[in-house]
């Protein structure tokens, strides 16, 4: 098989395209906070919670993915559970309020040290530690991030620290991902499409007892809708199918 298009080389460039999709969210979420002034936790819940429902309704008309969901045992649906908290609610909740007090730059550049991160915790947890290459990748990840936003980055308290709590979050999320996806034994649709159902369930309950119930104009809803689509249904599929190789 040509190493061009080895499944290896196809997961690693949907894993690009991937981080393409989630690099434009930050500006869209921004437009969501600021102009059509969503409130944060409401905001993710709204777009993963969309997102959630068009996952859902494409697993429950396919009969295989059905026949997935009804084979997973205790032990699969816990782990699915606890990857959609950690990555929906804890990680993206975490993120839509970092981005809501400081800018967009400042909390991105926080999350670029999601690499070095999974790279520190990936061999001890899932016994694949980094090679010297790939972990020499990630530390000039985080210092050329350092560097491109080097400055007064406007940081606030409650910015940063949940900008934090999202970075710890996320990375122990890829690690968690790549446990569940790593057997190949459930789809990335249905792993998707239940983790996400989850979070987002959670993410929702939590923006309206905290926020209560907003009121979205029609733009705003297609932010909403685009975000939920493309942005997540689809960018975070692909995400799970490349964590199986």
């Amino acid at each position: 098989m040509s190493p061009i298009t080895s499944p290896t080389r196809r997961a690693v460039a949907a894993a690009l395209l991937v981080t393409v999709l989630w690099s434009s969210s930050w500006i869209l979420i921004r437009m969501g906070l600021d102009d059509q002034a969503l409130p944060p936790l409401t905001f993710a819940g709204m777009r993963y919670g969309m997102a959630a429902l068009v996952l859902a309704a494409w697993t429950l008309r396919s009969q295989p993915h059905r026949r997935e969901v009804a084979a997973l045992d205790g032990r699969s649906w816990r782990r699915l559970v606890v990857l959609g908290v950690v990555f929906y609610t804890v990680t993206q909740g975490a993120q839509f309020i970092a981005i809501d007090n400081q800018p967009a730059a400042t909390s991105s550049l926080v999350l670029s040290l999601t690499p070095l991160v999974v790279a520190l915790w990936a061999g001890r947890t899932l016994g694949e530690p980094a090679t010297p290459r790939q972990f020499g990748g990630a530390v000039l990840v985080a210092f050329g991030a350092v560097l491109f936003f080097a400055g007064d980055l406007a940081a606030t308290t409650v910015g940063m620290v949940a900008a934090v709590v999202g970075l710890l979050a996320n990375a122990t999320s890829v690690v968690l991902g790549r446990d569940v996806n790593r057997t190949g034994l459930t789809s990335p649709v249905v792993v998707t499409s239940i983790s996400m159902g989850v979070g987002a369930g959670l993410l929702v309950a939590i923006g309206l007892v905290v926020e209560g119930v907003p009121s979205v104009p029609p733009t705003a809803w297609a932010v909403v809708a685009w975000l939920a689509v493309v942005n997540t249904a689809i960018a975070f599929s692909l995400w799970n199918w490349s964590m199986r190789f």
